[in-house]
């Protein structure tokens, strides 16, 4: 009976008192000067006690990698090595009611979607390919809004400006006026008018070389 009880005083003992994962709340954000870490102040659950945290990221290289910041109140489990609160590490950030999953994800599409509010960005200084049905190397580049904007303004100005546009047997051929005037009018339409003209106001891109 002796022996039982000292094993148990012994197991109570030897038992890990040290908390290796939590779930807590960032409260303040701190980007390092040289940019080599993000510094985050939690408050861990249920005590309200705070640590520092650094930030971790799931894709992360030489001046490379997936990033976005968490935000005040933001959910997020902590882990800490050896179980040491001074070496503590934000995993990742955790949906809520409140930070829901995003509807157009709720099919189990992948989705990459910014923070309202905060711009998204794909940067590569080689090549972006877009593409269906894993293409490795897809082969249609895709239009410069811009450019294509200035060349079809300057064909339908050279059009409106002639003062004839072909000849026939019973001479010059002038521009109809009804025909003039659509082409005014898709002129304004489509390019002049920011709110109506072919250029997105969400996506941008350039030429690259």
């Amino acid at each position: 009976m002796k022996n039982t009880e000292a094993l148990e005083q012994l197991r109570e003992m030897l038992v890990d008192q040290k908390v290796h994962l939590c779930v807590g709340s960032i409260k303040e954000i701190d980007l390092a000067k040289d940019r080599s870490a993000l510094w985050c102040r939690v408050e861990l659950w249920p005590g309200k006690r705070t640590v520092i945290a650094r930030m971790t990221w799931a894709d992360v290289g030489a001046d490379s990698g997936t990033f976005s910041f968490p935000a005040k109140d933001d959910l997020v489990l902590v882990g800490f090595s050896e179980g040491q609160e001074d070496l503590a590490f934000v995993l990742t950030r955790l949906s809520t009611k409140s930070d829901p999953i995003p509807q157009i994800a709720a099919t189990g599409d992948w989705v990459g979607k910014a923070r309202i509010g905060k711009k998204a960005h794909l940067v590569s200084d080689t090549r972006i390919n877009i593409g269906k049905g894993g293409a490795v190397q897809p082969a249609q580049a895709l239009v410069l809004g811009n450019v294509l904007k200035e060349f079809l303004g300057n064909v339908l100005d050279a059009l409106l400006d002639a003062p004839q546009i072909g000849q026939s047997a019973m001479g010059p051929v002038f521009l109809d006026p009804g025909v003039r005037a659509e082409l005014v009018e898709y002129k304004e339409t489509y390019l002049d008018q920011a709110s109506t003209n072919i250029l997105s106001q969400l996506a941008f891109t350039e030429r690259g070389t």
